[in-house]
């Protein structure tokens, strides 16, 4: 009931940080690491699946903050019942098998909760590394399984841009410890490969961006090469375009790109300046 009553009134949080959020409550309550409850791993389960039933937008971003995150993780300490004794037995101390069972719980919501939706699938890429490494080809398999056919070009942008996103952090530090494997970035690439457009402008738009996410990237550390093949495939992408679409979509790109000067830069250079020079001045 505490928790069901935490998520209603998240749900119509204006925000802020003046004081401790509903929310904040609510995952200090349910921190796999250091659950400020006595209840079981049971029923702190069965508590977050009435949350899912009877708030399901804030138990949904309960999941998510509950997850480990990447350099750590704090926690505050929740008020203590001043009438009730139960709080006595309180423990913080929690079990290797206990945290990765919860977590295991939470993967599972996560994958049954997901469904088609692209927003929720958007969310779910950018969190795919802090889930369990076992459950993680289970969620690849189910984001295979899902039909986008019908779908805005927008949502389809979208829904690349995180894909993209996965495929270049897992591969610029392909020799991390929690960077996925090959086998898995294989199946998102392809995934990626489908959810492209014939679009000559928008096919290459995401790449005139301060820092485009590149497909398959050198290593995080070689900063020049980096730079030198974002602006390879720079290069190269708007050659595609104006073979297909002519120097009008030097003008076209200017209005759908983050930044419009590196539009500029790569219609100036030795290969592509005499087909823009004459749009590029007119």
């Amino acid at each position: 009931l505490v928790g069901v009553a935490l998520g209603r009134l998240a749900s119509v949080d204006p925000g802020g940080k003046w004081a401790n959020r509903p929310s904040e409550s609510l995952r200090e309550i349910f921190l796999p690491w250091r659950p400020q409850t006595t209840a079981t791993v049971e029923q702190r389960t069965a508590a977050i699946d009435a949350l899912l039933r009877r708030a399901p937008d804030a138990g949904w971003l309960l999941l998510f903050a509950l997850l480990p995150h990447r350099a750590g993780d704090v926690s505050g300490q929740t008020a203590r019942p001043r009438w009730r004794e139960w709080a006595d037995a309180w423990d913080d101390t929690v079990t290797h098998g206990q945290y990765g069972r919860v977590l295991r719980e939470i993967a599972a919501r996560i994958e049954s909760g997901v469904g088609d939706d692209l927003q929720r699938w958007v969310v779910v890429l950018g969190a795919l590394d802090r889930l369990p490494p076992s459950t993680r080809g289970g969620l690849i398999e189910s984001l295979a399984r899902c039909s986008w056919a019908g779908r805005s070009p927008t949502d389809h942008a979208q829904l690349a841009r995180a894909l993209r996103a996965v495929l270049h952090r897992h591969r610029a530090y392909a020799d991390a410890d929690w960077a996925f494997p090959e086998s898995q970035l294989a199946r998102i690439e392809a995934m990626y490969e489908r959810l492209g457009t014939d679009e000559p402008v928008q096919s290459i738009a995401w790449l005139f961006a301060q820092r485009p996410d590149l497909v398959h990237p050198p290593p995080a550390r070689d900063f020049h090469e980096s730079f030198d093949m974002v602006r390879q495939a720079q290069n190269e992408g708007l050659g595609r375009a104006l073979a297909a679409a002519g120097p009008g979509c030097v003008l076209m790109l200017l209005d759908q790109v983050e930044e419009p000067w590196s539009v500029g830069t790569a219609a100036g250079s030795p290969q592509h300046a005499s087909v823009c020079e004459d749009t590029i001045v007119d």
